[in-house]
């Protein structure tokens, strides 16, 4: 038997967590595309240069996104119930759920890696005359690509993964997740007032978790971070241990700055119409320009990768203060942009 979920090119694809869910949501409707827009404004990154994790800071897309169900098993329990995970596998994707877990990838050959590495890929089908599963995952030099697993290297890479379980530190790996398409997007209204306040977060620097935590629950302790414009100052202090270790640079630092312009510029148009960039033609060259210069830093970030040539990162240097400055420039003019918007349909 041969049972495949519907998979789409997904909206953002900077880490695997985020594409999943676009990617599940994106082949059956659009509808999740104005909460995107809504929230995707903010960046953080963890105060450690020694460990780059520059990401968005949104509620958690999972439980927050309306046309999302989620069911979480401990693994070992799932496992006993099912008699192995190819039928706990096969069980789920019969009843329309993908599987979201953490593997042993290197087991995976797709993955082309030697050594343990625990992983999050989604698994959206299976094909017992193959003996394969599908999956997704950004296993593709970093991009986010759908790929093939045997079942015997499911089995392991599940096994290894029990084995070396005190050694992964990702606070769900012993679970399974098993996520559903529903069909509540269609309820989510977009709150321009909540676009406007993150867009004040990111050049004021502020934690915007705040905006939308539900009151009397307390969580664990936060992780230092540094918000919104105040991550090019952070990118700069890493450059240099870069350049000192002569270690490469987490491309994927760089793909979500990228990725952050082209939302900006696409969630602006979906709140001020398609006639924005000729009505407001100062405002849309400055995000053409940080748009251009994002994209241009991304791939020096690659060169200097395979060159490891130090002229390089002086270059992306000026680049991350000339994005800063066009930053600091631009957003207010974006804000009061937006906020006549809000007032006109008030």
């Amino acid at each position: 038997m041969t049972r495949i979920l519907p998979m789409a090119e997904p909206i953002i694809k900077c880490y695997p967590y985020h594409a999943h869910v676009c990617s599940i949501v994106g082949a059956q409707s659009e509808y999740h595309i104005p909460w995107i827009y809504n929230y995707y404004v903010q960046l953080s990154v963890i105060n450690n240069l020694e460990r780059v994790f520059v990401d968005y800071v949104t509620p958690y897309i999972y439980t927050a996104l309306p046309c999302v169900k989620m069911n979480k098993l401990e693994r070992n329990i799932a496992l006993d119930l099912t008699n192995g995970i190819i039928n706990f596998i096969k069980y789920y994707i019969d009843r329309e759920f993908y599987i979201y877990a953490v593997f042993d990838v290197s087991q995976i050959a797709a993955y082309r890696c030697g050594q343990f590495f625990p992983h999050d890929p989604l698994i959206y089908g299976y094909d017992d005359e193959k003996e394969e599963v599908y999956f997704a995952d950004n296993y593709m030099y970093g991009r986010y690509s759908l790929g093939t697993a045997s079942y015997s290297e499911i089995i392991q890479a599940t096994k290894v993964l029990s084995e070396r379980e005190e050694m992964i530190d990702i606070d769900w790996a012993p679970e399974f997740r098993c996520v559903k398409y529903t069909d509540k997007c269609s309820l989510f209204e977009f709150n321009i007032q909540m676009y406007i306040n993150l867009l004040n977060d990111y050049i004021e620097q502020k934690d915007s978790v705040k905006r939308w935590r539900v009151p009397g629950i307390i969580s664990r302790a936060p992780l230092e971070r540094i918000y919104g414009i105040g991550i090019y100052s952070f990118m700069q202090d890493y450059i240099g241990v870069a350049r000192n270790s002569g270690a490469n640079l987490d491309r994927r630092a760089f793909y979500v700055l990228k990725e952050h312009k082209l939302i900006l510029e696409k969630s602006l148009t979906y709140v001020m119409g398609d006639q924005w960039k000729s009505k407001y033609s100062l405002e849309w060259k400055m995000v053409e320009k940080d748009m251009q210069m994002a994209t241009i830093m991304c791939n020096l970030c690659l060169k200097y990768n395979l060159t490891h040539d130090e002229k390089i990162l002086d270059k992306i240097r000026n680049y991350l203060i000339s994005l800063e400055e066009n930053d600091k420039i631009m957003f207010p003019c974006l804000i009061r942009m937006v906020e006549k918007k809000r007032i006109l349909y008030k």
